[in-house]
């Protein structure tokens, strides 16, 4: 309401309830009477992004971070209502796709005038920066739906000169070295097998096979309650290497292991042996294999300057291919032959 901003100024920064609005980012209805607004939003999507810009990028407050919050929200409507847009509800994408890049430029010429802060950085702590701000949190989640969708002519014209700013901003922080790959947090993750005899089992076996998992740092192995063999005569070896001079335990008869048993590495060795008489159930184990995974992430400003390309690259392939252009450009052909 601009008649109460201009007479309310003071309570300008009040102007958004935080629990209302957190709410309207998963409120359908809302969107479905948002998209209904015929008059342009550029003004409501930039007054927005000021917001987010108040404090400085890394920055965000609680009231901008419920902003960004239904921002996002509302991108995810755009991306799923897009091929059901009528002429006015593409206008307000068009808007806000605008405003969007109109505003991480401004994010990010901030940002990169900041040289002090740049250089303090190291490039793990600008990208964690980087992440929590408009260009972080939309921009990079925008690209990806703009790439999927056709977009409009017009709004490829309206923004064609703020991408090329954008990524000379980009490719200057590119330069700084924040680049490369970052570790990420390295967790676990298990492979399970199951390795088993015959049930029961036959006689005068002399069975060996050794258990791999690739990258496991450790083996457990959970033997079945019904293990069971003939007592001294017929037995279960295990070992830690094909050579057998590791040896981890012979179970027999009823004496088989109650807990998991865990073996470091990333193989065991079975050998199981059974006499000419008197067979039984025979043996059962569950295999897990714990690996230890180190993934690895593209620092946000390189994911940017590949996603953008790929968008350019879209909208080049679109220019030639696009009937207007071509008619467009035989008549310059024309003109310029007359």
């Amino acid at each position: 309401n601009n008649n109460n901003n201009n007479n309310n100024n003071n309570n300008n920064n009040n102007i958004f309830d935080d629990s209302l609005f957190e709410q309207l980012s998963t409120n359908d209805s809302f969107f479905e009477r948002f998209f209904q607004i015929k008059s342009s939003q550029s003004k409501f999507f930039n007054y927005l992004f000021e917001k987010c810009l108040e404090c400085g990028i890394g920055n965000i407050k609680l009231t901008n971070n419920l902003i960004l919050k239904f921002l996002f929200a509302l991108q995810n409507q755009f991306s799923w209502r897009f091929k059901t847009f009528k002429k006015e509800e593409k206008e307000i994408f068009i808007d806000y796709v605008h405003a969007l890049f109109i505003n991480s430029y401004k994010e990010l010429d901030q940002f990169v005038s900041n040289k002090q802060l740049i250089d303090s950085k190291t490039s793990l702590e600008t990208h964690e920066i980087l992440k929590n701000s408009i260009t972080g949190h939309l921009l990079s989640h925008m690209i990806p739906i703009l790439i999927l969708i056709n977009c409009p002519r017009k709004l490829i014209l309206k923004i064609q000169l703020i991408i090329s700013k954008l990524l000379n901003r980009l490719n200057y922080l590119s330069s700084k070295g924040i680049e490369g790959i970052i570790p990420l947090e390295p967790f676990l993750i298990t492979t399970k097998r199951i390795v088993e005899s015959e049930h029961n089992y036959r006689d005068n076996l002399d069975e060996k096979n050794w258990i791999f998992v690739p990258g496991a740092k450790r083996l457990i192995i959970t033997f079945d309650k019904r293990c069971r063999t003939e007592s001294g005569a017929d037995w279960l070896d295990l070992f830690e290497d094909e050579e057998q001079k590791k040896k981890i335990g012979r179970y027999t008869g009823a004496d088989w292991p109650k807990k998991p048993l865990t073996v470091e590495g990333s193989g065991v060795f079975f050998v199981f042996h059974t006499d000419g008489s008197v067979n039984d159930w025979g043996y059962r184990c569950f295999i897990e294999g714990e690996i230890e995974w180190q993934p690895y992430s593209i620092p946000l400003i390189k994911d940017l300057e590949y996603s953008i390309v790929h968008l350019l690259s879209n909208w080049i392939s679109f220019f030639i291919f696009d009937k207007n252009t071509i008619k467009q450009a035989t008549n310059n052909d024309n003109d310029n032959e007359n």
